[in-house]
């Protein structure tokens, strides 16, 4: 559910790691609902401990050997390129 009409400027926030480190994260108001489920402490803890993964790239996965690499023939479709020939457009 939308609190602001469509259009809306947001407010950014970021979390610095040091707050990720003591278990705090910037509320979303995403996350309230959630609360019911699990407790807002646990919650943002279970947040700021991705939110420290991704600083220390722990999902940044570098694969030992690529697909493109073996045949190098066959070129990848970009995201853009696909979407714009599902949509019609020339990219």
């Amino acid at each position: 559910m939308l609190t602001e009409p469509p259009g809306t400027k947001f407010r950014v926030e970021y979390t610095s790691v040091e707050d990720l480190k003591s278990g705090k994260v910037a509320e979303l108001p995403s996350h309230v609902p959630l609360y019911s489920f699990v407790p807002k402490e646990h919650l943002q803890g279970l947040l700021a401990m991705f939110g420290l993964w991704f600083e220390e790239g722990v999902f940044d996965l570098h694969p030992a050997k690529l697909f493109n690499d073996e045949v190098p023939e066959i070129k990848p479709y970009t995201v853009k390129a696909f979407l714009n020939e599902a949509w019609g457009k020339k990219a």
